[in-house]
This record gives C-alpha cells, sequence and structure tokens, in this order.
C-alpha cells in the first residue's frame, strides 16, 4: 500500500508521498489518454460544447474598472472567488481543519488525539477532487468551450511548484518577502505563469 491506503505497484512501495503522488498522477494521466483516445478516437475537431455565459452582477458590475473585471464572470468564477475566504475560514477557524492540518502534518500524533486519519485522508480527497473537477469543468465550459486532452496544460504542476516555494502556506506567495537566496523572484516567476 501507498500513503493514504491506495495499492502501489511493487516497484512503487516505500515511495514517499511525494513522489508516490507523482507517480500516481503520471500514471493517472496516461491512463486517461489512453481512455480518451479508446473512447473517441482521434477526432478532426474537439467536441463543441455550449459554454458558461458571463452573469453580471446588478449594481456591482456597474462600478467603474473592478465592476467588469470581477462581477461579470461566469458562474464558476464566483464560486472560487467564494471558495477562497471559505477554505481559509475552514482550515483556520475550525476544529474541522485543525484536525485536517493535523492528519497532514503527522498523522501519528492526530491518530493519538482521537482523530480518524482515514475518514480526514478521505475527506480531503473528495473535497480536492471536488475542486480539482470544478477547475477542469472552467476550463472546458468557460475558457476554452471545447474538450481536448490536456486541456490542462500543466497548470496544476505550475500550483503544486507555487505550494513547494510557498512552504505551504495558503498566503499568497509573491507577497512575502524577498530572501537572500532569491527564492521570491523564483515564487514570482512562477505565479506569473499562471
Amino acid at each position: 500500500m501507498g500513503d493514504g491506503g491506495v495499492p502501489l505497484p511493487r516497484p512503487c512501495r516505500g515511495l514517499g508521498g511525494g513522489r508516490g503522488g507523482l507517480l500516481r498522477a503520471v500514471l493517472a494521466t496516461g491512463l486517461a489518454f489512453y481512455l480518451y483516445r479508446l473512447i473517441f478516437g482521434q477526432p478532426a475537431s474537439p467536441p463543441n460544447i455550449v459554454p458558461f455565459q458571463p452573469e453580471p452582477i446588478p449594481l456591482l458590475s456597474d462600478i467603474p474598472v473592478i465592476g467588469p473585471v470581477l462581477f461579470n464572470q461566469a458562474p464558476l468564477t464566483y464560486v472560487a472567488l467564494i471558495a477562497v475566504p471559505l477554505t481559509a475560514f475552514l482550515l483556520y477557524r475550525t476544529a474541522w481543519g485543525l484536525d485536517l492540518r493535523t492528519v497532514g502534518e503527522n498523522p501519528r500524533a492526530a491518530d493519538a488525539a482521537g482523530v480518524s486519519v482515514w475518514s480526514m485522508r478521505t475527506q480531503a480527497l473528495v473535497i480536492g477532487g471536488a475542486l480539482m473537477g470544478m477547475g477542469g469543468a472552467y476550463l472546458t465550459l468557460s475558457q476554452f468551450n471545447a474538450f481536448t486532452f490536456g486541456v490542462v496544460s500543466g497548470r496544476g504542476w505550475v500550483s503544486i511548484a507555487l505550494v513547494v516555494f510557498g512552504r505551504r502556506e495558503q498566503t499568497d506567495a509573491r507577497a512575502k518577502p524577498a530572501r537572500p537566496d532569491g527564492r521570491r523572484r523564483r515564487v514570482g516567476a512562477l505565479a506569473g505563469n499562471l
């Protein structure tokens, strides 16, 4: 078993969470590409879809400069704008968030405190999967108006790099003070590619 109880092929057992997770991500990407080609073949043009239309919020969308930028968006954009402060509140101001962060940092300590590690990991996996699904839905239904394999184009890898360089803190990595090793420049360069 790998970390989180997911079975791994024999050569992969014993890998840490980061390496094992990256290996599973690469394997899942290859499997998804294979199944996509198996089901849809090689179409001449990607399947067309009806995109989400921007839904302006009355009065707020009329504010000069920021109104059209923030309040004339697709519905999934509004969900994302609400999800950021809601996630911060849940992670840092509730007992559930404390349990989840404890399970992530030290599962043995969480288990000793009576927290179900398996349950918390499952909840995090389901919520994270739902958020990733919403991100993929936004790309296909709002931004590109079509589905093609590889529509994400590596954006997830950039976000993983931002998490690593930002020391797994939720605050904006670009707003951190510059460090002597130039870490802030690297994070800013990565964030600029989003």
